[in-house]
């Protein structure tokens, strides 16, 4: 018989990795956002003009994928000069997780 008290305590005790791995699953269900993380990866860094020529996306959606992927982490952002370039977290555990898969998208 299952211990519910004790199962709940360990999926429920990483609530922000639960919403955060929520929203990336969130991020890669899109295909423009995909293609934009399949870019940051051939690419390694990138502005947002960049992403949005690369890919189908428009500079409205990349600017607002952008900000969904900062807020989970799976991009750092660099400043130079006027220009913000962005680039795969390479410390977020998901990211790191999904790399690997997402490469064969792109071979």
């Amino acid at each position: 018989m299952t211990d519910v008290k004790k199962l709940q305590k360990k999926l429920f005790s990483h609530d922000g990795n639960i919403r955060d791995g929520a929203e990336i699953f969130d991020i890669l269900g899109n295909e423009c956002r995909l293609e934009m993380i399949l870019a940051l990866m051939e690419a390694g860094e990138m502005s947002s003009g960049d992403i949005a020529a690369t890919t189908n996306c428009t500079p409205s959606a990349v600017s607002q994928a952008l900000a969904m992927m900062k807020r989970t982490r799976m991009v750092e952002t660099r400043r130079e000069w006027l220009n913000i370039y962005y680039s795969l977290n390479p410390e977020n555990t998901l990211v790191k997780k999904l790399l690997p898969i997402l490469s064969s998208l792109i071979q």
